[in-house]
């Protein structure tokens, strides 16, 4: 992806709450991290050339992943993202608390 796109990208997604549905390549590559779901949400943590840095919610009772957790989702991987609207909600209460201090 060139770096036009990259920062449009980067502008629509970064910092919010988004759902993604993968493509049958993302599906096949990702299939143990989202157990064979082909639609999942993950806060956009940053966007690349290489694709779409998740951070992962954890899974309840598992102690593998943390909030600090972050997945790189190749572009290729991706085959469509739908974003909200809003712009305070969509983002975890912590990180609500730490813009309004």
């Amino acid at each position: 992806m060139d770096t036009f796109l990259v920062a449009k990208m980067e502008k629509l997604l970064v910092d919010k709450l988004v759902s993604l549905w993968l493509s049958p390549a993302g599906k096949a590559a990702v299939q143990e991290v989202f157990e064979g779901k082909e639609k999942f949400k993950a806060y956009v943590q940053s966007v690349d050339q290489l694709g779409v840095w998740l951070r992962l919610p954890s899974k309840k009772g598992s102690t593998d992943r943390t909030l600090d957790s972050l997945l790189l989702l190749k572009w290729e991987y991706l085959a469509t993202a739908q974003v909200g609207t809003g712009t305070g909600e969509i983002l975890p209460e912590d990180e609500k608390r730490e813009r309004i201090q």
